[in-house]
């Protein structure tokens, strides 16, 4: 069997560290409103599975919340080895938390993400 070179997709994962990224006060009345249209949630779940992307809900006892996080694994993404996360009182949503923040908020680019001030939404 011949030996394959890695391409770009495949290249060796490095940590490079958590974005942080909160939603706004000024985007309240938008999350409010994604967090119910599960069909966008599941679409974007779907988008971030496809485009390299991996993801971790899990129950945090210390917190006593849910956590959800991704990874951007693909080496020709912007993000490629950085983390984002979210937490709320159940997985759902904590997941659509986490959509919101990189669709919406961020635009898909975590390091180009200029914070703005917020208060409520993890």
């Amino acid at each position: 069997m011949a030996n394959k070179k890695p391409n770009k997709k495949t290249k060796s994962f490095e940590f490079k560290g958590y974005a942080n990224i909160n939603v706004p006060d000024s985007l309240s009345n938008a999350i409010e409103k994604h967090i119910k249209d599960a069909q966008a949630v599941y679409e974007e779940v779907n988008t971030l599975a496809r485009d390299g992307y991996s993801l971790k809900v899990y129950y945090d006892s210390a917190q006593e919340n849910y956590r959800a996080s991704i990874t951007c694994m693909n080496a020709e993404d912007d993000n490629f080895g950085y983390v984002l996360s979210s937490y709320a009182g159940d997985w759902y949503t904590a997941l659509a938390v986490l959509t919101f923040k990189h669709f919406d908020v961020a635009k898909e680019t975590w390091l180009e993400y200029t914070a703005e001030q917020t208060k409520g939404w993890g």
